[in-house]
């Protein structure tokens, strides 16, 4: 990295994923026999957990403050909701068929989070293109 700070970077895209690899490893653990899914995504816990740390570290503190408050509110409340509502609300297969919704919904989210970095990617790009080509990416 040239600079000891996360520059423009966006975390949304570990929060997201961390908040999914969440809810595919509660899945995993409530749906019988889907241990798999539980461990494989218990390990992108850990990945995760990792990258926003090391966001977190080279963020300066203005950012470090406003990602922590924003990780803590869509990784560990909607986390707990979850639980807690599906936990006392639901049972058996219904259970399982809503968590399953709620995590197809999640995976749209993850896959869709990297496109706000392509934002700054392309504010980034056409600052320093040629006036011709800007002329012609309008």
């Amino acid at each position: 990295m040239r600079y000891e700070y996360g520059e423009d970077f966006s975390s949304l895209v570990y929060i997201c994923t961390l908040l999914n690899c969440y809810r595919w490893t509660y899945y995993g653990i409530i749906k019988a026999g889907e241990y798999l899914m539980a461990t494989i995504n218990g390990f992108g816990i850990v990945m995760e957990t990792i990258y926003i740390i090391l966001f977190l570290i080279y963020a300066t503190k203005r950012i470090r403050g406003r990602i922590s408050i924003l990780d803590f509110i869509l990784d560990v409340v909607i986390l707990a909701v979850v639980v807690v509502t599906t936990q006392l609300a639901l049972q058996g297969e219904t259970r399982n068929g809503v968590v399953g919704v709620m995590g197809a919904g999640l995976n749209i989210v993850r896959y869709s989070s990297p496109l706000f970095v392509v934002k700054t990617v392309m504010t980034s790009v056409y600052a320093i293109l040629p006036i011709f080509a800007k002329s012609v990416m309008r």
